[in-house]
């Protein structure tokens, strides 16, 4: 039986052995039935373990709100401010600056490893593969994801 939300607008995505369940705030069912849902599919139908030491809950939600207005906090899981979902981080305000800065220092260091490379006279074309393959592709990477929400404030 493949694991479907118990509520028509909730919404369970599964890439690889990853699952992640969003329930929007007028959902027909709580996030604690959702979830107690999702653990009674994983050990009764499936024989399988939740890692509930791995498993996180961030709030969505805009900024400066009151953390009284939050649902209640799931039994065992650990409340975040940001994920990475994959190799892109969401922090629970939706501000994409978070994921911005990683990216930037990864690029900066791979911009390093690139310099070395030159330094060590590595041939014009062979730079520009390894800088399209490790720096521009970096940067595209699920770039519509994120770059659409980037405002001026952001930049401050």
């Amino acid at each position: 039986m493949d694991l479907k939300p118990l509520s028509a607008i909730d919404l369970i995505v599964k890439y690889a052995d990853d699952t992640y369940m969003l329930v929007p705030q007028h959902s027909s069912v709580t996030l604690q039935t959702e979830f107690s849902h999702i653990l009674d599919w994983s050990s009764s139908n499936n024989k399988l373990i939740l890692n509930t030491l791995k498993t996180k809950e961030i709030v969505i939600h805009r900024p400066h709100i009151s953390e009284t207005l939050f649902p209640p906090l799931l039994p065992g899981i650990e409340r975040v401010d940001s994920v990475k979902i994959l190799d892109v981080m969401f922090a629970n305000t939706m501000s994409q600056m978070q994921h911005i800065d990683g990216l930037i220092s990864q690029c900066n260091q791979r911009l390093f490893l690139l310099s070395q490379l030159k330094y060590q006279n590595l041939s014009g074309p062979a730079l520009d593969v390894i800088f399209q393959a490790f720096i521009v592709s970096k940067i595209t990477y699920a770039l519509p994801a994120f770059a659409g929400h980037i405002t001026v404030a952001d930049n401050k």
